[in-house]
């Protein structure tokens, strides 16, 4: 029973894309306002992880040798939802394991508004520096093996951004798990 437990635990294990490399690899855009805070949304995965999984920044002489490419963008359009504050691009090779990650952080998102005339009408508004780290902390779960979403609202890997300053979402043991 046991060895059929470890069997499945490992096939199961097996069947997600993950990274085979370590440490992995992180180019972040130098000498942005997000440049920062961006780090330590990766430092904090490491720490919380206890160094299961760990990154090397890289400067742009070898930003072609990254493992995962953060991209400060205005508005994300390389993301599914035009109201997206971030997103993550997964590349895979043959054998199940990733070779490339893009994340995509915006400064700004799509809100609906009621205009003047009475109409619908959509408008650009900046995001709270709060709020884009736990983006951050939520892409970089992504770009580390983590591929759903919990149900648990004050899980970083929840699949919206609760903008509850008094009750944020962090990187939960639950999180950790799904790794």
């Amino acid at each position: 029973f046991i060895m059929l437990l470890l069997t499945i635990s490992t096939a199961f294990a097996l069947s997600k894309p993950r990274w085979d490399v370590r440490p992995v690899k992180v180019y972040i855009p130098p000498n942005h306002y997000y440049t920062h805070l961006m780090k330590n949304a990766f430092l904090q995965w490491q720490d919380k992880t206890k160094s299961a999984v760990w990154f090397v920044f890289v400067n742009e002489n070898k930003q072609k040798d990254a493992h995962i490419t953060v991209h400060f963008v205005e508005k994300n359009v390389n993301c599914e939802k035009e109201n997206a504050i971030g997103c993550t691009h997964i590349q895979t090779n043959d054998e199940d394991f990733y070779v490339h990650n893009d994340i995509y952080i915006a400064s700004k998102t799509t809100r609906n508004k009621i205009g003047k005339n009475g109409k619908p009408e959509k408008i650009e508004v900046p995001i709270s520096s709060e709020q884009v780290y736990r983006v951050m902390l939520h892409e970089i779960g992504h770009a580390i093996g983590i591929h759903g979403h919990s149900l648990n609202p004050n899980s970083i890997m929840y699949a919206y951004s609760n903008n509850n300053d008094n009750n944020p979402q962090t990187i939960t043991e639950e999180d950790i798990q799904f790794m």
